[in-house]
């Protein structure tokens, strides 16, 4: 019991088959629905950005942004930025998970982008939308609750921890916490994803589905269409 997330049960009736409903549709509980088809500008993308290798660690954020803000003006805001050498942005996370659950692919998955300095090349960054940062002390944080919720939502969690898994099984990355799945401050001084982040919850949830989905055919068929689609591999 203690090793199982907080509201795990929940996702454990998935497995059992309620009168009325077949073991396919208590397995795609367990799974992610969303569209994947490369991303925001997908095409712009086509000619820069190229990795030399499929990615090989995870890297998770948060947006350090206002709860409210929108996926389109978390685009606007990222893409305003430039590099060293005065360019703007193309690109920066590969999904965004927004409170609701709600997953958006940002850069396509065979292309790196711009979310940690130092990693881009051999990364994947995932982005959970909202600022964590609740020490007062820290420049922008949210310790006062300005900017919404002070931790991530339960869905959001949990999806966020579907597409990490999911990263995994289709680039073959081993679910490690200390040299694979990594927040973005290890690789950084920042706070990024704030000191209000759930790290033992959420590396709960991606083990907790790790095991749910080991065991489920439906899954595995699932992710088998995945490898076949195309922006997904180098």
């Amino acid at each position: 019991e203690t090793n199982v997330p907080p509201a795990a049960k929940k996702d454990e009736q998935a497995e059992k088959t309620p009168p009325g409903r077949t073991i396919i549709s208590a397995d795609a509980e367990l799974w992610i629905d969303f569209d994947y088809n490369g991303g925001v500008d997908r095409e712009l993308l086509q000619y820069v950005h190229h990795r030399n290798k499929n990615p090989e660690i995870i890297v998770f954020h948060h947006t350090g942004m206002p709860q409210t803000t929108k996926f389109e003006d978390i685009i606007r805001v990222i893409k305003n930025k430039r590099d060293s050498q005065g360019n703007p942005w193309l690109t920066a996370y590969h999904c965004v998970v927004m409170p609701d659950g709600q997953i958006f692919p940002f850069c396509r998955w065979d292309r790196y982008g711009n979310h940690v300095a130092g990693a881009n090349l051999t990364s994947l960054g995932i982005a959970l939308h909202g600022n964590f940062e609740i020490d007062a002390n820290v420049p922008f944080s949210n310790a006062d609750g300005s900017f919404g919720n002070q931790r991530p939502t339960e869905n959001q969690l949990k999806n966020a921890a579907k597409i990490v898994l999911l990263w995994c099984k289709l680039y073959d990355i081993k679910i490690d916490f200390k040299t694979k799945i990594l927040p973005h401050n290890h690789f950084v001084d920042k706070a990024c994803p704030g000191s209000g982040f759930p790290y033992q919850e959420f590396e709960k949830w991606i083990e907790f589905y790790a095991e749910k989905w080991e065991k489920s055919s439906f899954i595995k068929d699932k992710i088998a269409e995945f490898k076949l689609k195309p922006y997904v591999y180098v």
